[in-house]
């Protein structure tokens, strides 16, 4: 037989591997999540923010904080009370999350940073399979992709930072900010 007999048959070649992205997989108590570094500004410590206190002779119009990150501000929030479970004190991620024509910081307080790899797509999900912030959810990736992280979840969430608040929300956001002196 020579080579000129040989033929390659479909089924048999290699396929392409799956698209893979770099990002920052966070643990959330029970749940397990992974945001795209591509969306993250920063990721700081607890000790590295502080939260200002509003003034009390100032009627607040938002429920916003703010956080002082070095010089920096951010309209603070909380990743375990968006995704309706109870508040987590770990670590912060700095976002800038698009908002009629600009950037909105955001100070995103989260659980530990367990890893930071990349990733496939995962399996998405249909819309309203959460209630929480279920827009922000977009699929769900095997844990067991973790390195040996030694997480209890079966499956990750793989988070979309651009939809983890409605406009109304980005607009309070952005209020916050603008009576805290940032434009």
């Amino acid at each position: 037989m020579t080579a000129a007999n040989l033929v390659v048959l479909a089924s048999r070649t290699r396929r392409p591997e799956e698209p893979r992205e770099l990002c920052v997989v966070i643990s959330c108590h029970q749940l397990v999540c992974a945001l795209p570094a591509r969306t993250i500004e920063r990721l700081v410590l607890p000790d590295e923010v502080t939260i200002l206190a509003p003034d009390p002779e100032t009627p607040r119009t938002h429920s916003w904080d703010i956080a002082l990150v070095g010089e920096e501000r951010y309209a603070a929030c909380n990743l375990g009370a968006l995704l309706a479970v109870p508040p987590l004190e770990a670590a912060w991620v700095l976002l800038r999350v698009r908002h009629k024509g600009g950037l909105v910081p955001i100070a995103l307080q989260t659980g530990p940073c367990l890893i930071v790899q990349k990733l496939g797509a995962g399996v998405p999900l249909p819309s309203g399979a959460f209630r929480a912030r279920s827009g922000a959810i977009t699929s769900v990736f095997p844990t067991t992709l973790l390195a040996n992280r030694g997480v209890a979840a079966d499956v990750g969430l793989w988070l979309d930072p651009s939809h983890l608040w409605v406009e109304s929300e980005l607009d309070a956001a952005a209020g916050a900010l603008a009576e805290a002196g940032v434009s």
